[in-house]
């Protein structure tokens, strides 16, 4: 029997890709590397010469530039076979300069890899109109997110994620960033608040992607100076997942770029 490839989460362990590698390599039970920076990715695949690696990419990851994500890979390849789970495909309506930058790295690293995965039938014609050819749709799956503990009560103490009896709420959900329209959700709260409906709040489950964090800013403030209120929760740990997204009213995914997306499915556990 073949022996299976190694598979490579790279970056750190809150990530979603990388998280995603770890939970799939453990559930098949084959072997795992875990790395928490592309620095550092050399010097542990020392260990494993030669060795098949299967990798979830998305560019940021492997590399400070699209086109350092794809030399790591790249030069990866020379000395083993590599097997890649493609994330966050490259789509027109993320900028046509950035996804041309973003798809050119993306086909260069299927041209090195010797298997191509993505998550979703819509991400495989993606790849199709790019000239990307997907060997297998494996779609995400739903987690499992356990019964929810008891809601937090009113009286219950100071804690940063309590919701009171009587707030109605609209959530966002995961890593922030504009991609996912966190703007236009907090405009939205904002125009209720200011015709004096001070009853829905915004709550953004999560914390801010790197270098959005003046954005995710912007969205609470714009939310508060309409009189309204809002709040950004931070890593939300798996244990409180079920209850904190439970407390939630109006879950939303104003997704910019439509692809295959944990944090929808983690809404669906829920």
């Amino acid at each position: 029997m073949p022996t299976p490839p190694l598979t490579i989460a790279l970056g750190p362990p809150t990530h979603g890709v990388t998280r995603f590698a770890a939970d799939c390599a453990r559930a098949a039970g084959t072997p795992l590397l875990e790395v928490p920076e592309s620095a550092r990715l050399r010097e542990a695949l020392a260990a494993h010469p030669g060795s098949a690696v299967h990798l979830h990419i998305t560019d940021s990851l492997f590399g400070a530039t699209p086109d350092e994500a794809a030399d790591t890979v790249e030069v990866m390849a020379r000395d083993r076979p590599v097997a890649v789970t493609l994330h966050d495909i490259p789509q027109p309506a993320e900028g046509t300069e950035r996804c041309r930058r973003r798809m050119g790295a993306y086909q260069r690293i299927a041209a090195a890899a010797g298997l191509v995965v993505v998550s979703s039938e819509h991400e495989r014609r993606l790849c199709d109109a790019a000239g990307i050819v997907v060997d297998a749709v494996i779609p995400l799956p739903v987690p499992d997110l356990g019964v929810a503990s008891s809601p937090i009560e009113p009286d219950a103490g100071p804690h940063p994620e309590a919701v009171r009896r009587d707030e109605r709420s609209v959530g966002v959900f995961g890593f922030l960033h504009p991609g996912k329209a966190v703007d236009v959700v907090a405009q939205a709260v904002a125009e209720l608040a200011a015709a004096g409906d001070h009853s829905v709040g915004l709550r953004l489950l999560g914390s801010p992607a790197a270098g959005h964090e003046d954005y995710v800013r912007a969205a609470v403030e714009t939310v508060r100076a309409a009189g309204g209120h809002a709040d950004v929760t931070g890593h939300i740990e798996d244990g409180d997942l079920a209850r904190v997204l439970g407390e939630v009213t109006v879950p939303v995914a104003l997704f910019r770029n439509v692809s295959a997306s944990g944090s929808i499915n983690t809404w669906a556990a829920a």
